[in-house]
């Protein structure tokens, strides 16, 4: 249980970084579109955009986190996906054989039955 814990909160930071990443792309191109001295340095190189992505980006993951019908939620979906057997390796290759002969196979078909319309047309037309 406690893997699936470490599983669990190594996603809620994930989380945050790619949402403090989003808003700070966000604020960045609106302040952009608002004129090139609105993304102003705040202190220490630090953009004003940047320390608004970060804020608002980690709030949103901590209050997520803190949140118990989310936190719940995620913990039920990390116990269901630990009951998952995966397939291994040769087992996918095999799949994926199939598919790709699967879809050869049809490609084949739908081209003949293009080149018949096309046959059959030009000698309508």
């Amino acid at each position: 249980m406690e893997r699936l814990t470490r599983y669990l909160n190594f996603g809620y930071l994930t989380l945050g970084v790619l949402m403090a990443w989003l808003c700070h792309k966000t604020f960045a191109m609106v302040l952009d579109w608002m004129g090139p001295r609105a993304d102003r340095i705040l202190f220490a190189d630090i953009q004003l955009s940047l320390a608004a992505g970060v804020l608002i980006g980690g709030g949103i993951a901590f209050a997520m986190y803190k949140n118990a019908k989310i936190y719940g939620w995620s913990n039920e979906v990390a116990v269901e996906l630990s009951k998952v057997t995966w397939p291994d390796q040769q087992d996918t290759q095999q799949s994926t054989y199939v598919v790709i002969v699967f879809s050869l196979v049809t490609a084949m078909i739908l081209a003949s039955f293009d080149f018949i319309w096309k046959f059959a047309t030009d000698l309508l037309l």
